[in-house]
């Protein structure tokens, strides 16, 4: 990853020194520069009235009741970080509480003196740079304090002032000297910089600003995604109490005017990710609903931070983008599950939109996140997991190239997860929780098949690269396209310098039809004739049902579900295995007591001499709440396997696997790639996509290449991306094709003919826009022969021939009848586009030109011709193999100008006595590039 930071703005580091003491920078007057951390007092009165409407209308109510509680004693409460916590909030609550309700500061000013007097006493001394218990909750309660004296220092006496901020410059003393001690760094930042920025210390401002930078750095890919996984990202971006240092520190730098995290780029990216891709649309009502997370890494599905704590809430500090996203997260979940502190309540200065959703969207860094267009919770959405770091991110599972799925509710698909750093699950010790890739929905080579299944082996196992993350990457993405679609390299996951390469694929939902997923597995470098597993974790106790054997299984949701709509999961192999195991495996979650193992299944498929394999899967969601089961097989041919889903309405859907060296027929359609999707309706395509291939032809429609690319297309719209470390060429097929646009700008034409273009396409990827005219084809066309031949017709024939020639029994003409019924003019251009097959004598001038139209292609001879020509138009010496193309706009808008909408063209060579001819397709030629059309714009 490339360092921003390198270019940090204006930044000094301190020495580091090994005193912890703060000095505590006094004015002329012997007191503290009173600094606004969080909010001034002139902003008061703004703040009171917006208590006036919800959300701050509860907060304010909540505030001043949290405010109240009692904070427990050591007597009732031994463990320090639940006192710290609890500490934390009713500080939060009190700080806000003081300014909202005047009438009672005093009580709360009150409130705030004592709890820093008891962080002395029944925090201070249990600060331990070895456990989190020591050393986060009590950085938030810091963190929280010195907020609350910010608001108070102005009604407080020399003395108490003074008491209050010897303590917490001595607790901010020691997160500074232990401040590069061990795990849990935001913490000991936020500890001592809310306290520097307090104090106007500004080395260890400064000091605290650059570890906050270098820290966000470490711990994020270079586009924006908190590499922890979902739980810990959304504890160390958004904290729900315990944690504040962490979150909240930013906006304390961002106030006091030290560093703009509002508008810094990283940041910003940061908080659109957090917002919007930490959580699945997945809610949990109850009690207290809450929205499910994505399990990578140590991550859980219930109860997750973002939807409860005021970061969310704020979130449209850092944007329009970041404040959609969490208008979509909290969408269902109260504001009443936030809790009500100075943070919550000042940063939030927006109501969240009721209307927005998230759109799919990859993080090259990282991973690819995919989302039905929908505010339901009921909606599809699915994530392909691959971080790539040059940093070792602690709470990392073996997770490389894994998926997390949701669908009508629930968590259908999901990884090992976690409940809580070392913690054992159902007879799965944490070291399987978190290192080994099999109890994740991941791919692993040449992996053992006989094992116990609380003891996964680690042959062969997924690797942890030292210093780093081991992913690839997403290498290749179609964003925005007819279906989303993405590809992760595993990097250097897997051992012994083997690839995975997995690309994921979501089909949306229409009015018509359900949506589901294709996985398409592409293994290379394993060992000759050895295997692949690919692994799949249905969030389900129960053994799935064999619908087939060896292709077809179907899982029941039923791990604590969130309705009772009873959802289920299909997987269809569509390629066939040589063995599956169903095993048992860890589900953790922290907050479930039930905690029974999963079932899931561990499919086995060779690898070839080469030790190679492709393996299409299709994972089909379901329930009993309008969204059946369609039909769904596997399919095979010469050459490739895949799997297929016949909608109800009869429309036909296939993804299929090949190994790209050669041109496939699947249903119809000729393709060439590693992979291929598409969907038949009538027997047409209505979209398509191909994976790293040349090829997808129907009849007048596709492409071809000259390297390997991927496209989807649906209709004139779609995406392509080149792999290649150059520009290919690449030709497009389509009636009436005149244009290729590519990122909104004209592609460069190298070729071009009847209903294609052959354009270059640089490196990368770019949306593609087919530009098409209107298309006629005749439906009439032949030519008549002079001389002897006068009374002959050649109706019905493959090509027509133009000729002229001193001999009158060698010439001949041509004549093409086209019905303009239905077209609307004038037109700007009417092009008549020709192929010609063939040339014969010298120079020549062509001759197009209107002629009547009361003539039929199988009596028309030379004796019955129309003559009389009007509006003619020439082009000089057409060349064999090549396109003709006739301007005859003049004639079309005059035939659109009266009642009878025929046209008929005459086509002739003006140099009567020479023997030049020109031999052209008619409407009846077998390849449909050489039929004569009319183009009009």
């Amino acid at each position: 990853m490339v360092k921003r930071r390198q270019l940090l703005r204006g930044v000094v580091l301190a020495a580091a020194g090994s005193v912890a003491g703060f000095a505590i920078p006094r004015t002329a007057s012997g007191a503290v520069a009173h600094p606004f951390l969080l909010v001034s007092d002139g902003e008061y009165v703004d703040l009171r009235a917006r208590a006036g409407q919800e959300p701050w209308r509860g907060w304010r109510s909540a505030a001043a009741d949290l405010a109240r509680q009692p904070c427990p004693t050591p007597a009732e409460e031994p463990n320090v970080a639940k006192r710290a916590t609890r500490m934390s909030q009713i500080a939060g609550a009190a700080s806000l509480a003081y300014i909202l309700d005047p009438v009672d500061a005093a009580l709360h000013r009150a409130t705030l003196l004592g709890l820093i007097d008891r962080y002395r006493t029944e925090v201070r001394p249990y600060l331990d740079t070895a456990n989190w218990e020591g050393v986060v909750p009590p950085s938030s309660a810091l963190f929280h304090l010195v907020l609350g004296l910010d608001v108070i220092v102005n009604d407080l006496s020399a003395t108490q002032r003074a008491a209050a901020e010897a303590t917490l410059a001595d607790a901010a003393g020691w997160f500074y000297l232990y401040r590069n001690n061990g795990n849990w760094q935001a913490a000991r930042i936020g500890g001592y910089g809310i306290w520097a920025a307090y104090a106007g210390d500004s080395a260890r401002l400064d000091e605290s600003l650059a570890q906050t930078l270098t820290h966000i750095d470490n711990l994020t890919s270079a586009d924006g995604v908190y590499l922890t996984g979902a739980t810990y990202a959304g504890n160390r971006l958004g904290s729900a109490g315990d944690r504040d240092s962490k979150s909240f520190f930013v906006d304390v730098l961002t106030r006091i005017g030290r560093h703009d995290f509002y508008t810094d780029p990283q940041y910003v990216r940061v908080m659109e990710h957090y917002a919007g891709y930490l959580t699945t649309p997945v809610l949990r009502l109850g009690a207290h609903p809450d929205r499910g997370e994505y399990t990578f890494g140590d991550s859980w599905t219930e109860r997750g931070t973002v939807h409860r704590t005021g970061r969310t809430w704020s979130a449209h500090r850092f944007g329009p983008v970041a404040a959609a996203h969490a208008a979509w997260s909290l969408r269902g979940v109260p504001a009443s599950e936030t809790l009500p502190l100075i943070t919550t309540y000042v940063l939030t200065t927006e109501v969240p939109a009721t209307d927005t959703t998230v759109p799919s969207r990859v993080f090259p860094g990282a991973g690819a996140w995919f989302l039905q267009a929908s505010t339901s919770p009921l909606a599809l959405a699915g994530a392909l997991w691959n971080p790539t770091s040059d940093t070792a991110v602690e709470h990392q599972h073996k997770d490389t190239n894994a998926l997390h799925l949701t669908a009508y509710g629930e968590h259908v698909l999901r990884n090992s997860g976690y409940a809580g750093y070392g913690t054992a699950v159902a007879g799965f010790s944490y070291e399987v929780i978190a290192r080994r890739a099999i109890v994740n929905n991941t791919v692993l080579v040449d992996y053992a098949t006989s094992f116990a299944d609380t003891d996964p082996p680690t042959s062969n196992d997924h690797q942890l690269t030292p210093g780093r993350l081991p992913g690839g990457g997403i290498v290749e993405s179609l964003l925005p396209g007819p279906v989303d679609y993405a590809c992760g390299d595993s990097g250097d996951a897997l051992p012994n310098g083997v690839q995975h390469l997995r690309s994921l694929v979501l089909v949306h939902p229409d009015q018509q039809h359900q949506g589901y997923w294709v996985v398409f597995d592409e293994v290379r470098g394993g060992s000759s004739g050895g295997s692949a597993s690919v692994a799949w974790h249905p969030n389900s106790r129960t053994d799935p049902a064999v619908v087939e054997a060896l292709t077809h299984y179907a899982a029941t949701i039923d791990v604590n579900p969130c309705t009772s709509n009873g959802v289920g999961l299909s997987v269809v192999l569509g390629t066939a295995p040589s063995n599956v195991i169903v095993r048992s495996g860890p589900l953790a979650e922290a907050w479930v007591s039930n905690k029974d193992p999963g079932r899931y299944l561990q499919c086995v498929y060779p690898t070839d001499g080469a030790g190679a394999a492709n393996v299409v899967t299709l994972l089909f969601p379901y329930d009993q709440a309008g969204h059946p089961r369609a039909q769904l097989s596997r399919i095979t041919g010469a050459g490739w396997t895949g799997a297929q889903v016949t909608h109800p309405s009869g429309v036909t859907d296939h993804a299929c696997e090949s190994r790209g060296t050669g041109t496939l027929t699947t249903a119809g359609m000729s393709w060439r790639g590693l992979a291929c999707l598409f969907r038949l309706s009538g027997g047409t395509p209505a979209y398509w996509l191909v994976r790293r291939g040349r090829t997808f032809t129907w009849d007048t429609f596709g492409f071809q290449s000259v390297a390997d690319v991927s496209l989807a297309m649906r209709g004139l719209g779609g995406r392509i991306h080149n792999p290649n470390p150059g520009p290919t060429t690449v030709t497009f097929h389509h009636p009436g094709l005149t244009k290729v646009r590519l990122n909104g700008v004209p592609a460069a034409v190298t070729a071009s003919g009847i209903g294609w273009l052959s354009v270059t396409v640089p490196s990368g990827g770019a949306t593609v826009e087919l530009v098409t005219a209107a298309v006629l084809g005749p439906e009439a066309d032949t030519y008549v022969r002079g001389g002897g031949y006068a009374d002959d017709n050649y109706g019905g024939l493959t090509t027509m021939i133009v000729k002229a020639d001193a001999n009158a029994d060698y010439r001949r003409e041509a004549y093409l009848h086209l019905d303009l019924t239905g077209v609307t003019g004038p037109v700007t251009l009417a092009r008549l586009r020709l192929y010609a097959e063939s040339t014969g004598g010298g120079a020549c001038t062509l001759e197009a030109a209107q002629v009547a139209a009361d003539w039929e292609e199988t009596t028309l001879t030379w004796n019955n011709r129309p003559t009389a020509a009007t509006l003619p138009k020439t082009v000089a010496t057409p060349t064999a193999g090549t396109v003709v193309d006739l301007d005859v706009t003049a004639a079309v808008n005059a035939v659109l100008s009266g009642s009878d909408r025929k046209l008929a063209i005459r086509l002739r060579i003006l140099e009567e006595g020479a023997s030049n001819s020109v031999t052209f397709g008619t409407r009846e030629h077998t390849d449909w590039r050489r039929r004569p059309v009319l183009e009009l714009s």
